[in-house]
Formats: C-alpha cells, structure tokens, sequence
C-alpha cells in the first residue's frame, strides 16, 4: 500500500539532482539565476500553504528501494541497525529521510527570509556579470569553435594590455624579473614532471617526426629547464 502511495503521488527527492538520468537533471544547463528563482517561488508556495510535514515507518527494503540511485542514503540506511526504525518525512511532492517531523507544517518556517537576502544579493550580481558587461562594452567574446578561449576585441586587449603593464611594474618593483619559456614540449619533460602520469587524459598532445609533444598546462617544468640550462650555487653565484 505504501509503495503504490509513493508511486501515485511522484514523489521527488533530492537524489534526482545526483542521477544524470532523473528529470531534474536538465536544471544543470539553466543559469543559478533561473534555478534559484524557481526555488524561491516553490519555497513561498510551500509556505503560504502551510503544508504538513508527515512522518512515515517503512521497512528497509522498501527504503532501499526508494533512495536506490543515491549511494549515499544507501549507506545511511544500510549503516543502520537491523532493529531500528527507518522513517521518511513527507511535504508534499518531497519525501527524504527523516527522524523528525521538527515542526507541524511549512508556516512555522521562519528563516525565509535568508533566502529572500540570497535572491536579491543574486539579482545585484547581475550587474557586475562579466560575460554581460563584455556584451554591452564590447571587450571579448568566445566561440564554440575554440571552447574556453577568449577573443579580445579592441576594447578588451587596450584592458588586457594594461592589466599586464600594471603587474610586470608591480614584479620589477619586488625584485623579480620576466622570462619567457615555449608553448610545447617533448613528453620527456611531462614524464620527468608527472603530468604524463597524472592528466595525460586532459592533454593536448601531438606527434612530429614520431615524436609525441604536449603544450603545456603550466610554467613550471619550463622554468625548471631554464634553471638547469647553467651550473648554479646556493649562493646564486656561477660556478
């Protein structure tokens, strides 16, 4: 009876969220903005119509049944003892694990307005959306055809350019000066480095005359070359 009650009434629970094949999973492509917003409107709704918190014993299989696609509520439940009492807390469309009920129904939920603050501080944000403002001041914009690579418009790289003076005075002020090491390598070198063990799978690599290259994901193994391209002391002084 219980479990024809769970199916009549499609119950969700926040494990939908984890199973890429649940029907909220299409929440991942919209913006936090939109996500937040139907939450808040769910949230209200919930609220103003005071709906009960309802606390219900199931056996265990029948819990393991219904938190199938979430490992980790499977080990919650599975964790328990064999003689405890497994229960679910039921507010309308949403069923979890639950010792409670803490409180009779939704209109004794007094921490709405946390939420409220977090909606607006989201709508204020909105002002300062970088991918918005390089929009509306024509600073840069991407393009599927080079996936996380940034177009610099004329705007933009009179920025950008500006940004790099300001730190390369900032380095020469402390004391540091500027090198400049190549794009790709040998795998020789992300062998001897690690990253050939650890992140080949999310390499660029390529092969010239047989030989297997890789650009680098960072510029310290460039840096250690240039260190060892001379004998050094400790004392920063040339043997």
């Amino acid at each position: 009876m219980l479990k024809d009650d769970f199916k009549s009434s499609s119950f969700v629970n926040n494990n939908a969220i984890l199973n890429p094949n649940s029907a909220l999973a299409f929440t991942r492509s919209k913006s936090l903005a939109i996500i937040c917003s139907n939450m808040f409107r769910k949230s209200g709704e919930a609220l103003s119509g005071k709906q009960p918190f309802e606390r219900i014993e199931v056996t265990r299989d029948e819990a393991l049944q219904m938190f199938s696609d979430n490992q980790f509520k499977v080990e919650i439940i599975n964790d328990l003892p064999e003689d405890k009492t497994i229960t679910v807390c039921r507010c309308g469309p949403l069923v979890d694990l639950c010792r409670g009920p803490h409180i009779p129904n939704t209109s004794f939920v007094k921490a709405f307005s946390c939420l409220k603050q977090y909606k607006d501080d989201l709508e204020e944000a909105k002002k300062y959306d970088h991918g918005e403002l390089a929009k509306k001041q024509e600073l840069f914009f991407f393009h599927p055809l080079s996936p996380g690579s940034c177009f610099f418009l004329p705007r933009g790289a009179r920025v950008c350019n500006k940004l790099l003076e300001f730190i390369r005075n900032e380095y020469w002020k402390r004391g540091y000066e500027e090198v400049r090491s190549p794009n790709m390598y040998n795998m020789q070198l992300w062998e001897t480095s690690g990253h050939a063990a650890n992140y080949r799978d999310n390499m660029v690599l390529f092969e010239i005359e047989k030989q297997q290259f890789g650009l680098k994901p960072m510029n310290c193994p460039g840096h250690c070359l240039i260190f060892d391209h001379r004998v050094r002391s400790y004392r920063g002084e040339l043997f």
